[in-house]
This record gives C-alpha cells, sequence and structure tokens, in this order.
C-alpha cells in the first residue's frame, strides 16, 4: 500500500454474521494479507433481531465510526474511505462519513449490498450519491446491478462489479458422492419470515402431508425468541424435519453437500446476492428461489430454478421437487452444473477482486475504450475541485 494512503474501513462486521458481515470479514482479510493495517470501524448492531431498541444499539458504534473517520482524515487527507452501504434509514447514520469524505478530498469506495433503493425511489440514497460526488467508486455485485445504479443515479460515473462469489472461496469442494434421487431439501440462513422461513414449513407440510419421500433440514440462528417459538410450535408436529443451529466452518460445508436441493424463499427488501446460494453452489446443490434482486446472475436453469417474486412460492416449488425427484439422472447433472457454475461465477468474479484491493490500496480506476483500469491516484485527484 502507498505510504501516505491510511485506508478507513466501515461496516458490520461478525459478530453477528450475516452475509455483509461475512464479506466485509473477507475484504478486510484480503486489504491485511496485502500489507495493509485498516482502521477498522465496526457497526454491527448487538444482534439479527430488528427491533427498536437493537436498532438504536447501532447508534453508538456509528457515532464512533464517524468522529473516527474525522479525525484519520484531518491527519491524512490522501486517506481512503471504504463503506458498506447499508439498505435503508441506516443510510441517514452513513451519510455524515460520506460527506466528510468528500470535504477532505479523500478517496471514496461505497459497496452496495442491497437492491432496495435501486428499485424504487430512495431520497436518502440519493442524497447518499450527491454527497459522495463523481469521484467515489460504486461497487456492485452484478452486471444488471451495475446498469440499475447507473439508470436510478445518473451522476454515478465510477463502478466496479465484484460478485461475492470471490468471497466464497473458503468453501472446499464437494466429494460430488452419488445422492441417487433428489430427497434431501434444505434451507439455512439468518432464520427470520423474510428469508422465507415459514414458507419452507409449508412445503414440508405439503411433503408429509402428501407421504411424499422428502427430508428437510433447516439450519442457522433464528431472528428472535418470538420467531424461534412460533416456527417450533408448527414444526414439532413435522416427522420430516429437522433444525439445526447455527452452522460453520466444515459444519456448513457437510451441510451444504449433503443436500439434494437448497431452497430459498426470499422476501427480504434488501436482497442482492446472497452469498448462502453461491455456497449451496460451491457444494453441487442446485437451487430454487425467488427471483430477486442478482439472484438471476447467479442461478441458471442448469442449476436450479427460479420462483416469479408475485407468485406463492410453495406450487412453484412442490411442482419442481416433484420432476426432480422423478429423474435421477437429470438431478445428478443438475448437481454438477451447479458446482459448474458456481466455478465459473468465482473464475469470473476474480478481476473484480484484484481491482477492489487495488483501490484499498490507494489506486483508483480510469475508463478505457477496452475496460477499466487502474491508475495511481495523486493526490490532486483526491481533493475536492
Amino acid at each position: 500500500m502507498n505510504a501516505r494512503s491510511h485506508l478507513c474501513m466501515i461496516g458490520p462486521q461478525p459478530p453477528p454474521r450475516h452475509g455483509v458481515s461475512a464479506v466485509n470479514e473477507a475484504i478486510l482479510t484480503l486489504a491485511r494479507e496485502s500489507g495493509s493495517q485498516p482502521q477498522v470501524f465496526n457497526t454491527a448492531p448487538a444482534s439479527l433481531s430488528r427491533t427498536t431498541m437493537n436498532r438504536i444499539s447501532r447508534l453508538w458504534p456509528v457515532t464512533r465510526a464517524i468522529m473516527g473517520v474525522r479525525t484519520a482524515l484531518r491527519n491524512d487527507r490522501t486517506a481512503i474511505v471504504y463503506l458498506s452501504v447499508s439498505g435503508g434509514l441506516g443510510i441517514m447514520t452513513e451519510l455524515p462519513i460520506v460527506w466528510l469524505g468528500r470535504k477532505c478530498g479523500a478517496q471514496t469506495i461505497l459497496h452496495h449490498h442491497s437492491f432496495r433503493y435501486l428499485e424504487q425511489s430512495s431520497l436518502l440514497m440519493k442524497a447518499l450519491v450527491r454527497s459522495a460526488g463523481p469521484t467515489a467508486v460504486h461497487i456492485l455485485l452484478s452486471s444488471n446491478m451495475e446498469q440499475a445504479m447507473r439508470d436510478k443515479f445518473p451522476t454515478v460515473k465510477q463502478t466496479l462489479v465484484v460478485s461475492n462469489a470471490a468471497f466464497a472461496n473458503y468453501m472446499s469442494p464437494p466429494t460430488m458422492d452419488s445422492h441417487g434421487p433428489c430427497r434431501v431439501i434444505g434451507h439455512l440462513s439468518n432464520l427470520s419470515p423474510e428469508k422465507g422461513l415459514f414458507e419452507v414449513l409449508e412445503l414440508a407440510t405439503w411433503a408429509e402431508q402428501n407421504q411424499l419421500d422428502f427430508e428437510f433440514r433447516i439450519a442457522g440462528p433464528f431472528e428472535d425468541a418470538t420467531v424461534e417459538t412460533q416456527f417450533l410450535a408448527r414444526a414439532e408436529r413435522l416427522k420430516n424435519l429437522t433444525v439445526f443451529g447455527p452452522l460453520y466452518g466444515e459444519e456448513k460445508r457437510r451441510f451444504f453437500e449433503n443436500l439434494d436441493v437448497f431452497v430459498f424463499p426470499t422476501r427480504y427488501r434488501n436482497e442482492a446476492e446472497p452469498l448462502v446460494l453461491l455456497e449451496a453452489l460451491s457444494q453441487g446443490c442446485p437451487v430454487i428461489s425467488y427471483d430477486r434482486g442478482c439472484i438471476s446472475s447467479i442461478i441458471d436453469s442448469d442449476s436450479g430454478a427460479l420462483v416469479p417474486r408475485r407468485e406463492p412460492f410453495l406450487p412453484f416449488a412442490s411442482e419442481t421437487l416433484r420432476l426432480w425427484q422423478n429423474d435421477a439422472h437429470a438431478h445428478s447433472k443438475r448437481r454438477r452444473a451447479a458446482r459448474q457454475r458456481f466455478a465459473k461465477l468465482q473464475d469470473a468474479a476474480a478481476a473484480g477482486k484484484q481491482k477492489l484491493l487495488d483501490l484499498l490500496c490507494g489506486n483508483c480506476l480510469t475508463e478505457t475504450p477496452a475496460a477499466a483500469t487502474l491508475r495511481p491516484l495523486d493526490s490532486s485527484a483526491r481533493r475536492l475541485l
């Protein structure tokens, strides 16, 4: 890293662990491995709960981040500000950081993890884009997300696509043993109604009522005690469903490897490119998911099936599972296609991952007729004209 470039990284770090905090953790590791010693401002709330009190608990770490970035920029106006952007009201707390960065002439890198403000009007995102200015680099997760950003916010001038597949490489390749017919159905997430927990329960209920040979496995932490109580009260009557707790590392990898299908009925408003879908594909596990955000750029017709977002999940998923179970040979091909899909996504993400690392090391993007390239960012380019 350029000795004059002080890197400030702002965003949630685990715990709690979710898609955004996991990606931030991976990027922090990359920056450190490159020789950087970033100043990290962890803005994670106390838990996964969406209660008002838990949201308020985020105010103190955000306040510390604002004060810390202000001090860092006062000491080094060539600093780099990397910010993981929220999807909703959290943008309000990030506006002062972006404004500070632009005022001091710092290079600002905004990493977007939400599709919410690209599908509906958002005054907060308009304010953030305006505050960041044309010199800010916006990191998007897929080409359709990049196009949506440019269409929605024409003043955005510098973008870089970096798929989350770049950060899922800790999942080792599966053994690809023969699984036989499609039978074991899984769901793993931070378990909540928005992530489709109760749609999975409906699917398991349908299978048991119709005496179908499907086994359902659900893993992950519950969003809060209320959701856990409601779910377990309904799930205890089902004999075809097993509930696991949070899984990490090798246990998580084996969970995906032992599934025949991963289902993801997400209705989460901020959904963009779920890391969990990439993890499923990495273990040769086909996916049935709602088509939201960047998901259509992950799942193709060979590696899974997408449910139109306005259709009910159960009819589509149940029909698909019946078809897949009736042709074991086709499903074996689908499992291989899932693993190949992940490998292709990961290979495609490598260039964007390297450019992001270069940005964190003090280079900036410039557009050429052929492609986006990188050049050293001098102090005059970092200052607001």
